[in-house]
């Protein structure tokens, strides 16, 4: 049977270097990215594919099927920028919330 000497044990300090465990800000999450926790006023279609974990082509079929309104930076027959309301995504996320069973 081994007995532990007490005397030469490693305290949790000593140890973080030798495990190469890193420390994190408050405003530093684990990937390095900072989240900012504020409510935007508005999403953009990449922004809520992330957020719902989906397509951007998901996305926006979503937000047709519901009839949401969009803010919409188009010219005559160009690409465009397309921004979400958080009202809006916020309504559409309780809506379509509901509980495990």
């Amino acid at each position: 049977m081994t007995t532990i000497d007490h005397n030469n044990l490693l305290t949790s300090s000593e140890m973080v270097p030798c495990l190469k465990v890193r420390n994190f800000s408050v405003s530093e999450g684990p990937r390095g990215k900072h989240r900012d926790l504020r409510v935007q006023p508005y999403y953009s279609i990449p922004e809520l594919a992330e957020r719902w974990r989906c397509s951007r082509g998901t996305v926006y079929n979503r937000l047709r099927l519901a009839g949401a309104k969009v803010l919409d930076f188009s010219t005559a027959g160009g690409k465009s920028k397309k921004l979400v309301p958080a009202l809006t995504v916020s309504q559409l996320e309780a809506k379509f919330t509901k509980a495990l069973q």
